[in-house]
Formats: structure tokens, C-alpha cells, sequence
């Protein structure tokens, strides 16, 4: 299921695993401090956002986003459609999913029932969840912060395919999450985590005797007027609630997989508009939600969490050098960002209807408001041979990332990840043509040959240098497989963290595909070993038996094991 995933780092040096059902898409941290700027006056930014958004097909999903500092509106823009097949146009008053942006949400609800003495936040979990295993280990705190480690719901083999489509109630829920092994002891690691937050929606259930939808609309929407953001209730119809959609196999667009909304709850369930986002951003920075305690709280990574900079449904991270408070969303259909930048009062929206990388625009927007844009390349068509020059495995800190020309264009593939199609600009600078923020420009010796890559994440004015080390490795034929050996890697492989299907592909050869994702061509390396053509991972048979019982599969430094699922 593409659903309310977790917040990483998005930044073209990022490992790409989006076979293990992780897209990366987000602010990036930079170590540059922030360039004292004077910020652009308001009347000045009218016309960033339809400026930003020009580039966004109109006949296509598309995207909204909104501007504002300190109470005052900058500018709001939407371009492409709503709905495609009745030919809707996007407009900025229009309701989306917001997928773990709702997270948000939960943790002030929560933080208020502590602030109103209802609740502890190191009250165990087996206070209101008296059934739950070792719930007298875990903390609310814990659950908050993702430190817990309670087992995935989302990463559960059939959850794509049949629980996220199911409708259910806490009970249940909390019974599927209990019967999950743990990922690691309460308080020992972080890792995000959507059932800590389901969970945490049972616990405010107790708590207050309410659906936590109800709660969260006592505590939350009604004081604050947020008339436009609630519970997408999958037994009313909500006026103004774009159609969300996802990319088919012919690269067109497809409505997106069914999900009942019953299920993610407080991890995920929440709709809202960019207008009730900046409202809600302003009330909670603006002190009118929580005490000064909890909100520092709920601000700042503390523990173990700290290694995913997180607070409570915050990421602590950075625009331009300037220190942001940030969270995503993603579930069916739909992408999401909430950024707020303390030092000057902004608040930055994007709502997508589209899965998959949302683009720049939040980060852009961000930038052109505090007054810091980015570098903006200057397209320029390069020499065949000059492209080729630029072919090489460069390295830093011991990962790879190897640069090559193939039919016509540069692409560039970091360890790990997939091939990323690179735009040439003036002064040897290369761009990705999907992520406009992220850029390297060539290195050369004084004979004129390519050195190095100077890299620029999130156009930062700081660069990291990737050495070249080499040549490309020569292309070795893929060895022949004939219809025996084929055969038998054929069919569905499983494991508790992820599920392959193996299949024949109409010219004969193989093809993976992964729970909810597209499916990938596999080639042969060797009789039982086969690499991805489209990201930097491995599939390896084992080599007995007239079926393979099992295949590993090798990504980006991790390595799962899958079984056979036994024909019945």
C-alpha cells in the first residue's frame, strides 16, 4: 500500500528503495548555515506560487500550494485537474488526504489530554491498553516518538492486497498490531513506525470515552474553526474532496488502489485543505494549542529519537540553512508537506493528488519566501563526446554513484538506487531532471579530464566531492537460461517485512514485482542470480530442488530473505 509513509530525507544523493516500499520525498538537512537575508516583502511574492506551479500539466493530477508568514497570507496556486475523468480543475479551497500529516494532530490531542492532567507521557501503555504485549514496557512518549517498536501493520505481506481495503475498528486493529513481533525493545532504537500512532489513537479513545475522530474534533477542529479538516468518513460524502490517483504501467494515470479510511486512523485518516494547514500551523506555533512544556516536547527529538530528528509528528529539519519544523504524507492517491520556519513566521503547503515524489515546490516556495531561492540551471545541449566524458564510478564515504551515457542522455545511479535522468547545463553542470533542487558540475585535471563530480545537495552552496575512481565496468553478456531453469524461479515468495511475485514477461524473459509497486525486469548474471534493470538491487535463487524454495534479495546494504509461498 502507498500509505502514510515515513518522512525521509529527499535528495538525489538518497538511497532510492523504493522495492522495499520506501519513496523518498522531503526536506533535506544541510550543514550550511543560514545567509543572513532580508526577507522579500509580501506584496513582492504574489506571483511565486502560479510562478512555481508552471511548469504542472493541466490535463494531469496536479498540485496546490500555499505561502504565508506571520498571519499573512502570500499566495495560493493549484494547477491540473481534481478529477480527471469528469474534466474538474484544481482549485486551492479543494480537500486532499493528507496521509501522516495527521500525525500531527494525534500527538496535540494527546499533549492536550496531558496538559488537562488527563494523562502522563510516561504512563505505559498497558494503562489503557491493558492486553497489549509488554504494553507495561512502552510508554506513551515512546509511541509518540516512534521509540517504541511495536511491529508494522503496513509492512504486513497481504496488507496492500486485503487488510488496507477492509473496513475495521480499534479493537480489531489494536488485536492485528499485538499479534506483530516487535522490532526491537522499547526505548533501544528509532524507527517510524504507523502502528505506534494507531495505537496512540485507542489510547485518546480511552482517555476520553470518544471515537478518537471525536476527540480530535472537540480538542482541535471546532476550536480552532478548522471546518474543512476531519475524518474522511467512508459513509459520507464530502463536498470538494479531489480524486486521487496513481501512475499505471503505460506511464498514463490510474485511480488509486482502494483503502478504507477506518484503517489508518490517527496514523493517516485525516483530510484537510492548504488554507485549514496554515491555519492549523499558526495555532500551534502560535502557542494557542498546547503549554510552552509540551510544545517544546513535542518540538524536539530527544533519546533514540534523535536519530530520525523526530519530536511528536514533527521532524526537526532545515530550509536553505534556516531551521524547519516539517512533516509529509503519502497514502493512496495523494502526497502532502507542512513546513513552518520559526524565524520568520512561514508556513509553506503543498497538496498533491498524485502518488509518487510530490516535485520541488514546497522547497522552492520555502526558499523564494525567506528570501534564499535556489540556483536555477541554465539548460545547454552538450557534445556526445563530452557526455561520455563524463561516464565514470565516482565515490565518497565508501558509496558509489556511477554516471553513464545511454541512448542520448547522461544518467546518474547512486548506490542502491535506481537510474536518474540528468539534464546538462552551462558550466559542465549536470541537473536531475526530477528533483530541479539537486546538482553537480564536472571536475577537471589540467589535461581537461573529469576528476571529480562537485555535488550539491538541495542547491546548497556547499558541495560534496565525489572522486572519480574509474571506469565503467565493460558490459559480460547475460548468460542463456533455457525453459527449465526459468520455470522454476517462477511464483510468489514471502517474508514478514515483504512479498516478491516472480513471473515470465511476454518476451520470454523475467520480471519482479513487489507488493503494490510496478513490476521490474530482472536479468541474469549467472544460472540462479539476477540484477534489477531499474534500481541497484540483486535477486538471488538458491540452486536445489526442481522449484527455488527461497531468494534473497539485496538492496542498498540490506538483505531479506523470502520463501516460497506453497501452491494450494
Amino acid at each position: 500500500m502507498r500509505a502514510y509513509r515515513q518522512p525521509v530525507p529527499s535528495r538525489a544523493t538518497t538511497k532510492s528503495i523504493a522495492l522495499l516500499g520506501l519513496i523518498a520525498f522531503s526536506f533535506a538537512s544541510s550543514s550550511v548555515y543560514a545567509r543572513a537575508a532580508a526577507l522579500p516583502a509580501v506584496k513582492s511574492l504574489a506571483g511565486q506560487c502560479d510562478a512555481i506551479l508552471q511548469g504542472v500539466s493541466d490535463t494531469g493530477p496536479g498540485t496546490v500550494i500555499l505561502a504565508a508568514r506571520k498571519g499573512e497570507l502570500i499566495c495560493t496556486s493549484a494547477r491540473g485537474m481534481a478529477d480527471i475523468e469528469l474534466g474538474l480543475a484544481l482549485k486551492p479551497e479543494q480537500k486532499f488526504r493528507i496521509g501522516s500529516i495527521t500525525k500531527q494532530f494525534t500527538a496535540v490531542a494527546l499533549l492536550k489530554l496531558v496538559d488537562q492532567g488527563k494523562a502522563r507521557l510516561d504512563d505505559p501503555l498497558s494503562k489503557y491498553l491493558s492486553d497489549f504485549p509488554d504494553g507495561s514496557k512502552i510508554t506513551l512518549l515512546q509511541l509518540l516518538n516512534h521509540t517504541a517498536g511495536v511491529g508494522e501493520l503496513t509492512s504486513t505481506p497481504k496488507f496492500g492486497e486485503t487488510t488496507q481495503r477492509i473496513d475495521t475498528n480499534s479493537k480489531d486493529l489494536v488485536k492485528s498490531i499485538s499479534a506483530l513481533p516487535a522490532d526491537f525493545a522499547p526505548g533501544t532504537s528509532w524507527k517510524y513506525s504507523n502502528s505506534g500512532y494507531i495505537l496512540l489513537s485507542s489510547v485518546i479513545e480511552k482517555i476520553t470515552g470518544k471515537s478518537w475522530n471525536l476527540a480530535l474534533d472537540e480538542l482541535i477542529f471546532k476550536p480552532l474553526n478548522l471546518k474543512d479538516t476531519g475524518w474522511e468518513n467512508p459513509e459520507q460524502v464530502w463536498p470538494g474532496l479531489v480524486r486521487g490517483y496513481q501512475k499505471n504501467a503505460q506511464g498514463g494515470y490510474a485511480p488509486a488502489s482502494p483503502i478504507s479510511m477506518t484503517v489508518p486512523q490517527g496514523a493517516g485518516a485525516l483530510i484537510s485543505t492548504v488554507n485549514d494547514l496554515w491555519r492549523w500551523n499558526e495555532a500551534l506555533h502560535g502557542g494557542r494549542l498546547l503549554s510552552a512544556a509540551s510544545y517544546q516536547q513535542m518540538t524536539t527529538p530527544q533519546g533514540t529519537a534523535i536519530k530520525g530528528r523526530y519530536g511528536f509528528g514533527i521532524v526537526s529539519n532545515q530550509v536553505r540553512g534556516h531551521s524547519a519544523f516539517w512533516h509529509n504524507g503519502g497514502i493512496n492517491g495523494f502526497v502532502s508537506g507542512l513546513t513552518y520556519i520559526p524565524e520568520s513566521g512561514t508556513t509553506v503547503v503543498q497538496l498533491n493528488n498524485l502518488e509518487g515524489p510530490p516535485g520541488p515546490y514546497l522547497m522552492q516556495l520555502a526558499a523564494q519566501v525567506i528570501g534564499d531561492p535556489f540556483v536555477v540551471l541554465t539548460r545547454e545541449k552538450w557534445t556526445e563526446e563530452n557526455m561520455k566524458n563524463a561516464q565514470g564510478i565516482y565515490t565518497k564515504d565508501g558509496v558509489t554513484r556511477t554516471i553513464k551515457f545511454q541512448d542520448g542522455k547522461l544518467y546518474s545511479r547512486r548506490q542502491g538506487g535506481k537510474d536518474l535522468a540528468l539534464i546538462t547545463a552551462t558550466q559542465e553542470r549536470l541537473g536531475f531532471d526530477i528533483d530541479p533542487l539537486n546538482w553537480m558540475e564536472l571536475v577537471r585535471d589540467g589535461q581537461r579530464k573529469v576528476t571529480a563530480l562537485n555535488f550539491y545537495p538541495q542547491g546548497s552552496s556547499a558541495s560534496e566531492l565525489w572522486a572519480r575512481q574509474g571506469d565503467l565496468p565493460a558490459e559480460t553478456a547475460a548468460p542463456t537460461l533455457n525453459e527449465t531453469q526459468l520455470a522454476r524461479l517462477v511464483g510468489s515468495y514471502t517474508s514478514p517485512a515483504f512479498s516478491v511475485d516472480i513471473r515470465r514477461t511476454a518476451k520470454g524473459g523475467l520480471e519482479v514485482q513487489a507488493k503494490g509497486q510496478p513490476s521490474a525486469e530482472i536479468v541474469a548474471t549467472d544460472v540462479n542470480k539476477f540484477k534489477l534493470t531499474v534500481v541497484d538491487a540483486n535477486l538471488e535463487f538458491d540452486a536445489q530442488g526442481p522449484l527455488a524454495e527461497n531468494v534473497v534479495l539485496r538492496q542498498g546494504g540490506q538483505e531479506i530473505k523470502m520463501q516460497r509461498v506453497s501452491e494450494k
